[in-house]
């Protein structure tokens, strides 16, 4: 064979060719099915994220693009310091794997494929009813008032562009109501309970006000937080008189309702980097009323270690801290 070939064997339990008589024809990369050989390729790394990304994306189709964004997502798990012949791609039960898979899955089918879902948006009805409330006009009144939704193309378009300039207004206005970042699940949340829109649109308003900078981003572990910016909060008060007042008290009782559990997950924040020795250093945050609490790091010998601090930081905190 080549020299420094990249070989998959993956017939099971024997391989086609074992990984030490393919390594000594020249392979330089020998992955198989077998979970006793460096570099096991598990379709479990693979298909859950796949279908759970497509189920959630509501797609009408598998594609080869779908099945390369889970690869490169797959690949990006395994940190440049890792990367070797004998470690290519995360262990089957890494559980990371899953929600990493789907996400990016989902990602895809939201930039590259809308118009491949088979139900992207609500129910036109559905979607109709709520906008009654949100969509106001120069007058004050429902740009539809007594029409009916089915009426000229011209129309049709503008209620399809309406509506994420709304849901933009509408995210800022949230943001501005409470003095820390709400993550993107509190933001989706708050969209779905009250069956403003769905998952799908959110996610991408949500990403055109980062684009635009009128949200400013920030992550830990497995969470994502966004914040007003300045040019947030100045384009709020030019068209804060495009959300009704009936959706701004949905608001206030969205984070009435939630306040405790929202401030309790923003308080708690883990996440780990790379120890220049060696393993990674994982940080571990409680915070309360914008004042660090316990800051703590922690060094861990392997991202498994790592990833469990942080998932058990979540959960166990009040072990360390009372």
């Amino acid at each position: 064979m080549n020299r420094d070939a990249i070989i998959f064997a993956m017939a099971n339990p024997t391989p086609e060719i074992m990984p030490d008589v393919a390594k000594a024809a020249g392979a330089k990369v020998v992955g198989t099915g077998r979970s006793d050989f460096p570099n096991q390729v598990n379709n479990v790394v693979a298909f859950p994220g796949i279908f759970k990304g497509a189920l959630e994306g509501r797609a009408t189709q598998i594609t080869e693009d779908m099945k390369l964004a889970a690869a490169n997502a797959l690949a990006n798990l395994v940190d440049p310091e890792q990367l070797n012949e004998d470690f290519i791609l995360p262990e089957a039960f890494d559980p990371r794997v899953a929600q990493v898979v789907s996400q990016a899955v989902k990602d895809h089918i939201v930039r590259y494929m809308p118009h491949a879902t088979g139900t992207f948006l609500l129910p036109f009805g559905s979607v109709f009813l709520r906008l009654k409330q949100i969509i106001i006009c120069h007058k004050g009144h429902s740009m539809w008032q007594k029409e009916r939704p089915c009426g000229s193309a011209k129309r049709k378009e503008k209620f399809m562009a309406e509506p994420n300039m709304i849901y933009k207004i509408s995210v800022l206005l949230l943001l501005s109501k409470v003095d820390f970042p709400l993550s993107n699940a509190q933001i989706v949340q708050f969209f779905l309970d009250k069956e403003y829109t769905d998952y799908f649109t959110i996610q991408q308003v949500i990403s055109d006000l980062e684009e635009a900078h009128l949200v400013s981003l920030s992550q830990s572990h497995n969470n994502t937080m966004y914040s007003l910016t300045d040019e947030g909060s100045q384009t709020l008060s030019l068209m804060r008189d495009k959300v009704s007042s009936a959706i701004e008290a949905d608001m206030v009782e969205y984070l009435s309702t939630h306040k405790f559990e929202i401030k309790k997950d923003n308080a708690l924040t883990a996440n780990y980097d790379l120890a220049t020795g060696g393993g990674y250093i994982v940080h571990c945050k409680f915070t309360q009323d914008g004042h660090t609490m316990l800051d703590l790091s922690l060094h861990a010998s392997t991202s498994e270690q790592a990833e469990t601090i942080c998932n058990n930081w979540k959960v166990r905190h009040e072990d360390v801290y009372m």
